[in-house]
């Protein structure tokens, strides 16, 4: 009964649609007539031709090498690779011309048209937008992918009545392909831009009324309704649409936008609020610094503590010793009020490498009864202060009392009590710490084993160090207590061909999650996504993953979501769903996991351009792709807080240097962004790395905190890599190098034939 009731109700809502489109059709001025649906269909004639292309007409079937050749085409378009891009999908067009194979035709100018678009050329791809629409079969899904994508380009270059003409009678006409309502609101967005107001409001409230509308489509039109209302000078609307898209979203570019309008307004409270919740919910965001500005400029307090964490989360750690510091001083402070500040003011000395200073700053803050949890960080941070500061006999016993807290930290500080003990010489207290405190980590069982040889109990050692491998053969240190035995590790970094990746078997996710998780049928294939992405919109598809993913409610739907992102090339999203899926299953289902779902959560794209500049550099690809799975997550359009771009988070001004040495001279920041660039300029520079420091953990320390700083810690400990990584200074660069190294044995192990 449930689902004949949401079929009925989407059924309605496509009336409800149909008729409110029908309504407004007509008014754009300028824009002719379609000869497939009267721009004044009446609301029973718009419903009625709803109904005849409910199910759209299957497209031709494509010649046996199409399908590779377009898949190829797109894969040059999401490396970046525009011109070749372009030129594979002409290659497809005049196949489909010669096959008279009009869908294909279609999907291949449409293709062409996104590279020209990416490329900047877009007169170009507004024409081949045009061929895309006019060659696709009528009542195709390629024409109405054609018509939704010629829309957009339409609309973002200003044409708004060629764009309505362009939607209308798929607008019109209503459901029945994964874009239609897609379709709907980009037609509305027309018929602002042509001047019918009124048009295209009716049709957003059609859209809005509709009880399943999606998240990413709602946003969309609260999105265009607010564009609307800013290009008009409506700022009565543009508060009120922004207010509805900032209740959806949350963002802090648009709490701070819909600051700004109520300023305007006079809505000094609502002006207030928002910037107070971008400092408290966005603390790391650049709109968290603008809104103190803002805040400040207006002649409201800011508080001190607020405002201080801001500058430390923006690693402005002078700055925020200031701020804190004078906080500190200001009369009537509760007890949390000086806790809070204290804790960050000490945390602003110790990253910035003041460890002596830190210590009482974190004692002062443990010793107040009203600091919460901030007491139990305050005592982990200080013991790890005095093991920076050398004092190690004095961290071991602060880690000792943290440990036996059961708080956020203990388990950390189990570990390091030993540790800190073996670094003092201590090796049989090492010993006695960690069999009494530490949990069963690959990481406790190997430096358990490091202090029974430093005592000479050789048998003791292997055993701990087969626990290790065994039971968690790819971490970090699972391979080096496998190095520790004389096993093979074969993660030196050096390059080395990367071989075919294994064809997944069709079904086998499905039936081993059925197996882990039974939970009836599978949901139907979210077909939005890969329509989005085949439109050449794939941060839409990625938004409306995203936000699905967000929602769902079983292992079933997460599953399909994040093979859905797979297949329409969203690898950062696909991994991220595979991860989150693999949490929620919990640890049974973890030591269980099939390669088909590790493959998921470490994905492999742009593997062509891996192999080509591994080999050029040097390095094995799979490195190259753990790197990038460490710096971005596969996340092409990645921006760090400290400004570095791209799939292999560069640096601009260490960009500029690459560029130079490569003698690019045409290469502008933003190309950081083309995984192509991306890739070429990071395996430049970790080969050069690599190059230099002949080991794999050496050059990744480069790579992160600077060749001189890594240079000085290989010569306090260049091997074996658990010294070296113990040696690094930086602790965000000591756990960059574990993670790499782990996904690097990842790598190995799914794509390398097995290794590492």
């Amino acid at each position: 009964m449930g689902a004949s009731g949401g079929r009925l109700r989407r059924a309605a809502g496509a009336f409800l649609l149909a008729a409110a489109l029908a309504s407004c059709g007509g008014s754009a001025p300028d824009a002719p007539a379609s000869p497939t649906a009267s721009p004044v269909a009446t609301a029973s004639a718009s419903a009625t031709a709803s109904a005849t292309v409910a199910s759209p007409s299957p497209s031709p079937v494509p010649t046996p090498e199409a399908p590779v050749a377009l898949a190829d085409a797109h894969a040059l378009l999401r490396a970046g690779l525009f011109a070749e891009a372009a030129d594979a999908f002409a290659s497809v067009a005049a196949a489909a011309r010669a096959a008279d194979d009009a869908a294909l035709l279609s999907a291949a100018r449409l293709g062409e048209s996104a590279a020209a678009r990416e490329a900047g050329e877009r007169e170009r791809s507004l024409a081949l937008a045009r061929l895309a629409l006019s060659a696709a079969p009528a009542g195709s899904r390629e024409e109405t992918r054609a018509a939704f994508a010629l829309g957009v380009r339409l609309n973002e270059a200003g044409l708004f009545a060629e764009a309505a003409d362009a939607l209308r009678p798929h607008a019109v006409l209503g459901g029945g392909h994964a874009l239609a309502l897609h379709v709907a609101a980009e037609f509305a967005r027309a018929l602002a831009g042509s001047g019918d107001a009124a048009g295209a409001a009716r049709a957003w409230d059609a859209l809005l009324a509709l009880p399943d509308l999606g998240e990413p489509l709602r946003l969309a039109v609260l999105r265009q309704r607010a564009d609307q209302a800013r290009a008009t000078g409506d700022l009565a609307g543009r508060r009120r649409w922004l207010g509805e898209l900032a209740a959806l979203t949350g963002g802090a570019a648009v709490r701070h936008e819909l600051a700004a309008a109520a300023f305007t307004l006079g809505d000094l409270a609502l002006f207030e609020e928002q910037l107070r919740a971008i400092v408290t919910q966005w603390p790391g965001s650049e709109e968290a610094l603008q809104a103190i500005a803002d805040l400040r400029a207006a002649g409201f307090a800011v508080d001190a503590g607020a405002e201080g964490y801001v500058l430390y989360r923006h690693r402005a750690y002078a700055e925020a010793r200031a701020v804190l510091a004078a906080g500190l001083t200001e009369p009537g402070l509760t007890a949390a009020e000086r806790a809070f500040r204290t804790y960050f003011l000490a945390a602003a000395y110790d990253d910035a490498g003041f460890a002596a200073e830190s210590v009482p700053l974190y004692d002062e803050v443990a010793a107040n009864p009203a600091a919460g949890v901030f007491a139990h960080r305050a005592r982990y941070w200080a013991a790890r202060a005095l093991e920076s500061a050398g004092e190690h006999e004095a961290a071991a016993l602060r880690h000792e009392a943290v440990a036996g807290e059961g708080g956020q930290f203990s388990a950390e500080s189990a570990f390091r009590a030993g540790f800190a003990r073996l670094r003092a010489g201590d090796a049989a207290g090492a010993v006695a710490v960690w069999e009494a405190l530490a949990a069963e980590s690959a990481r406790a069982r190997y430096w358990t084993a490091r202090a029974h040889e430093a005592l000479g109990q050789t048998a003791a050692a292997r055993a701990r160090y087969r626990l290790a491998a065994v039971e968690s053969p790819r971490s970090f240190h699972g391979v080096e207590a496998r190095r520790a035995l004389g096993q093979r590790v074969d993660l030196d970094g050096r390059y080395r061909p990367l071989p075919p990746t294994p064809p997944a078997a069709d079904g086998a996710l499905e039936a081993w999650l059925e197996t882990v998780a039974p939970g009836g049928p599978p949901p139907s294939a979210p077909a939005e996504a890969l329509e989005l992405a085949l439109a050449g919109l794939p941060a839409l598809a990625d938004e409306a993953l995203a936000l699905a993913a967000a929602r769902a409610s079983s292992p079933r739907e997460l599953l399909e979501l994040a093979l859905a992102a797979s297949e329409a090339g969203l690898p950062a999203r696909a991994s991220a769903i595979a991860t989150g899926l693999l949490a929620r299953l919990g640890p049974r289902a973890q030591a269980q996991e099939p390669p088909e779902l590790a493959r998921l959560r470490y994905p492999l794209a742009h593997a062509a351009l891996l192999e080509r500049h591994g080999r050029a550099r040097g390095i094995d690809p799979l490195l190259l792709a753990a790197l990038i799975h460490q710096e971005s997550r596969w996340d092409a359009g990645a921006v760090s807080v400290a400004g570095a771009l791209g799939l292999t988070q560069v640096i601009p001004p260490t960009a500029a240097a690459i560029a130079a040495a490569l003698g690019e001279d045409g290469f502008g920041t933003a190309d950081l962004f083309r995984p192509a660039t991306a890739i070429r300029f990071g395996a430049f520079y970790l080969g050069a790395q690599l190059e230099r420091f002949g080991v794999a953990h050496h050059a990744l320390a480069a790579y992160n905190g600077g060749p001189e700083n890594a240079a000085r810690w290989a010569a306090l400990a260049a091997w074996p890599p658990a010294d070296f990584v113990e040696a690094v200074a930086f602790a965000e660069t000591r756990g960059y190098v574990e993670l790499v190294m782990e996904h690097y044995a990842w790598y190995r192990a799914l794509y390398g034939g097995g290794g590492g």
